[in-house]
């Protein structure tokens, strides 16, 4: 997606920033609306003017005021003029109470346009509920595909809140402005309409299927973005049981409880427990918790292999990579957090 600077067009239809979207591809558009609809026949105008078609347009409305307005405002007056000049549209729109269902709603029916379309622009309106905003934006990070375009639909000032201004080439031209303009006259026709593309993260890539409900996406995503959290006594990695022999687990807590950072760096235990003592630190567990004394000789002379093993296990369950070249005290003795993506818990604390 490119940005061009905005133009005069030199026929009287004002300017617009130029959204390329990529030419002929099938383009749906979710439009978000509250009580102003003027935002849907700006956005189906500026992407006309860029010239693209919308192939299919649906619009949540937040509530039966909404509707109120979108059935006389557009559908009944705006909409038909609209239409001559950009052909017929394919709309649907749904009433949808907020804030009752509507993130999941906004999921279902933007995941049906990506199904149907190549692209899907998603525009953002301020209703009364400002909390539809947040919502679309949240929903847009989570299923935006690389061509997807999630968009700020602005006008002048002139034309914001209400004054009757639905598209530059509308059958009514002089209006009159209210809001931070109130009284000012102007023609519809020289007003900009202006497409402000919004940079946010895109977090499909941590849904490799999107999930049916938006809020199981947010457990996915939630889950693939915090440290994993590896507990020895039982062992197990956020909640999901893991692997380790009793003398692993028994040298983790040994690190755990008195492990400088250079103990995660090496592959030998022996800057940990200062070369000779090692042996001795060994011995005492093996013989205090009936461990095998040559399994954690071996562990202890090979640690980056038991690191690797925690590694592919927590990777298996679909957890974060985990990477553990450092390590920093977080809150009570027991607990260390290695890297910013495992953190290391001796028992239930």
């Amino acid at each position: 997606m490119t940005v061009d600077a905005s133009r005069a067009d030199g026929r009287g239809d004002g300017a617009f920033v130029h959204l390329l979207l990529g030419g002929a591809l099938s383009l749906g558009i979710l439009v978000p609306l509250g009580p102003n609809p003027a935002s849907f026949t700006e956005l189906v105008w500026a992407l006309h003017q860029d010239g693209r078609r919308v192939d299919q347009a649906q619009v949540l409305l937040e509530s039966e005021e909404a509707q109120h307005f979108w059935r006389r405002e557009v559908v009944d007056d705006a909409l038909p003029q609209l239409q001559a000049h950009t052909g017929p549209l394919d709309i649907g729109w749904e009433v949808l109470p907020a804030p009752s269902g509507f993130a999941e709603r906004l999921w279902d029916h933007l995941r049906a346009l990506q199904r149907d379309h190549e692209e899907v622009v998603v525009a953002l309106s301020a209703g009364r509920w400002r909390g539809s905003t947040a919502h679309t934006a949240a929903v847009f990070q989570l299923l935006a595909r690389p061509q997807d375009a999630l968009v700020d639909v602005r006008v002048d000032r002139v034309a914001e809140g209400g004054s009757g201004f639905f598209f530059p080439q509308q059958r009514k031209q002089e209006l009159v402005g209210v809001a931070a303009m109130a009284g000012r006259g102007f023609l519809a026709r020289d007003v900009q309409i202006h497409l402000e593309p919004q940079r946010t993260p895109r977090l499909r890539v941590l849904l490799p299927t999107p999930p049916e409900r938006f809020e199981q996406a947010l457990t996915m995503v939630e889950r693939a973005l915090a440290p994993a959290v590896l507990q020895l006594d039982p062992p197990r990695v956020n909640g999901v049981p893991l692997k380790l022999s009793p003398s692993a687990r028994a040298l983790l807590a040994v690190l755990v409880r008195n492990g400088p950072t250079s103990a995660w760096d090496t592959d030998t235990l022996k800057p940990l427990l200062k070369g000779r003592r090692l042996t001795g630190v060994l011995g005492r567990l093996a013989r205090g918790h009936d461990l095998d004394l040559d399994e954690l000789q071996r562990l202890s002379q090979n640690w980056s292999r038991m690191r690797a093993r925690i590694r592919k296990q927590v990777h298996a369950q679909g957890l974060p990579e985990v990477a553990i070249p450092q390590q920093r005290r977080v809150g009570d003795a027991s607990v260390w957090r290695l890297d910013d993506k495992l953190v290391i818990r001796d028992g239930d604390g």
